[in-house]
């Protein structure tokens, strides 16, 4: 048995030494259907799937994943076509998505006051997959903001990043068991350029001009500055590697971020004496088909800083950042770990809209500062939600939820928290 297999794995070399391998099909053209807003001409620049060559249905696959992440984008899909002289046509079937979106807000201050926001967002700018977002919020004083962001601007791997922002609000600060408003100034100027080895690894670079502003405002005086104004540079590097796919409302796969920051004072030394300082940030995100129509989603995150003696602490613990009911800026820390587990379910699904429920589970630990010493607090929330979802709106949903705790050091809490697209 034995010698006819080795007799047969010797007449098959030989066939294959004189015939050669089975001939990969060329590609003879690619084409695109259905688009409005983007051209053929850009679609084609940005997949590796090109005439002329050897189909490679890896690539293809690829392409597909690629091409389903841009917001301008709701659908894409292929066809693909033989020839009589053995070679293929490569059809994608473009749907896309109104990318042109207004949004607005609304939300409690920390005085109990009535705050609100609105912008406009346009997620395929001139149909060459460019962000452009502007903003404008009241939180007792007026913020405002400009974002560009072109990630496939100068090729399909290489893009730009450039913006500006001027926020203005009212923060409070935390000195030993001292709460302390400050008025607060943030001027940001920042470019930044992306880069895209492959269709789900990024590398961002990017520099930030800050000029931040502190005035007291009001609550108990102590040793800390009524006035201080300092401007900083920042560098930032990011890694991203992003291994999602979509289909419309419901996500699988994960992603994960991490991020570095280094800060440096420009000219004299900030409040604290500190020259620098950086941070670094790891995002985890994982998401998962429960169901038919259901999304288990989870998001980790771990931020440290260089431990510096002072109030003005770089990561808050926030209604709108990480747990849903907890308050606005309760709390600053150098030292965070939050987690995020909630269960999506559409229900009700119609021609242009859905109604998503939404079950969650927010959590997270912190260091506090303390002249006298430092203490870790802990704070576990959970709550329900609703989500109305516009399918052929890119990111219109409109999200509510309600939080209440089920452990908290200091007190209990509940709040109700709403924005436009999901919490993560």
């Amino acid at each position: 048995m034995k010698l006819q297999s080795k007799i047969l794995t010797c007449v098959m070399g030989v066939f294959l030494f004189f015939n050669g391998y089975p001939q990969q099909e060329i590609i003879h053209r690619v084409a695109f259907k259905g688009h409005k807003k983007f051209t053929a001409h850009f679609l084609k620049q940005q997949i590796q799937t090109q005439k002329g060559l050897p189909f490679d249905s890896l690539a293809l696959s690829e392409d597909l994943k690629k091409l389903n992440r841009y917001p301008g984008i709701k659908q894409c899909s292929y066809n693909m076509i033989e020839t009589p002289s053995e070679a293929v046509n490569i059809e994608f079937q473009i749907e896309e998505n109104q990318t042109l979106l207004p949004s607005f807000t609304a939300w409690h201050t920390i005085e109990n006051k009535i705050a609100y926001g609105f912008g406009l967002s346009e997620y395929n700018l001139l149909g060459r997959n460019m962000y452009l977002h502007l903003y404008y919020a009241n939180n007792i004083f007026s913020s405002y903001g400009l974002h560009l962001d072109a990630p496939v601007l100068f090729s399909p791997n290489w893009g730009l990043k450039i913006g500006f922002s001027k926020n203005h609000t009212l923060e409070p600060l935390y000195h030993g068991q001292h709460k302390i408003l400050y008025e607060y100034v943030l001027a940001t100027l920042f470019t930044g350029i992306n880069f895209s080895p492959k269709w789900n690894k990024r590398f961002l670079f990017r520099f930030h001009y800050l000029n931040e502003a502190y005035r007291y405002n009001s609550g108990e005086q102590s040793d800390l500055p009524t006035y201080f104004n300092i401007k900083k540079g920042m560098t930032e590097i990011a890694i991203e590697k992003d291994n999602r796919s979509y289909n419309q409302y419901l996500t699988t796969g994960s992603v994960n971020t991490l991020q570095f920051q280094m800060i440096t004072t420009l000219g004299k030394r900030n409040a604290t004496g500190e020259m620098n300082f950086w941070t670094i940030s790891n995002n985890f995100r994982f998401y998962t088909n429960i169901l038919k129509h259901g999304n288990l989603c989870f998001r980790s995150t771990l931020s440290i800083a260089k431990p510096i003696q002072t109030p003005f602490q770089p990561f808050l613990i926030d209604n709108n950042t990480n747990i849903r009911g907890i308050g606005n800026l309760v709390d600053r820390t150098n030292a965070l770990l939050t987690s995020n587990l909630e269960f999506r379910y559409s229900p009700i699904q119609k021609r242009n809209f859905i109604i998503q429920s939404n079950l969650f589970l927010d959590s997270a630990i912190w260091k506090t500062y303390g002249h006298a010493n430092e203490q870790t607090k802990s704070a576990v929330f959970t709550g329900l939600g609703l989500r109305l979802i516009h399918k052929s709106l890119y990111n219109a949903i409109f999200r509510l939820d309600w939080g209440h705790a089920v452990h908290y050091n200091t007190h209990k809490q509940q709040a109700i928290v709403f924005g436009i697209g999901q919490y993560f």
